[in-house]
């Protein structure tokens, strides 16, 4: 698995470890995740070498983290959908660092998920907030295992984003 995109190489790195936590099977998958850390980039790639339908660029720019292309074999982030400016504190910064990783974990699912032939009648829609999306078995799937990942992998995900040990996280991470 590879990281790119425009995220500084200390954002890709943090990525990067991320990786390292996942069991073998899921490290080995031959995809790239591309992180994006402003909305400028994606716009320009949506005018100019648009690799995805146009709803889903809708989607992004209205608020989605992440999207699995199987047929490009990629992962995108969209970290700048995560927060507006700085956070305003370490509890607001923990947040941030700890969702990063969830939705890391989730797309890696779904991209496990298409590697296996599993959920492949795919979805119509992206918004997270919607029933249909909350009751898809696929998303389900990757929220519980992004979850577990999280959970399980706490103290190594709070020393990547240099977390103090013994910080609360304050996120349901129960699916």
């Amino acid at each position: 698995m590879k990281v790119r995109g425009t995220a500084s190489k200390e954002q890709r790195k943090l990525i990067e470890k991320l990786v390292n936590l996942l069991p073998p099977e899921y490290s080995k998958l031959k995809y790239t995740v591309d992180i994006y850390e402003d909305k400028e980039r994606l716009i320009k790639e949506r005018i100019n070498k648009p690799d995805m339908a146009s709803e889903n660029y809708e989607d992004i720019l209205n608020g989605v983290c992440g999207i699995t292309l199987d047929q490009n074999r990629l992962v995108k982030l969209f970290h700048f959908n995560l927060y507006e400016g700085e956070p305003k504190n370490e509890k607001e910064r923990v947040r941030l660092e700890v969702t990063k990783a969830f939705i890391f974990f989730h797309e890696i699912r779904h991209v496990w998920q298409h590697c296996n032939g599993l959920y492949q009648d795919g979805k119509s829609t992206l918004d997270p907030l919607s029933q249909e999306y909350k009751d898809d078995p696929a998303e389900k799937d990757a929220n519980k295992f992004a979850a577990e990942m999280v959970n399980k992998h706490l103290r190594e995900v709070k020393k990547i984003f240099k977390i103090h040990p013994d910080f609360p996280i304050e996120m349901n991470l129960k699916w």
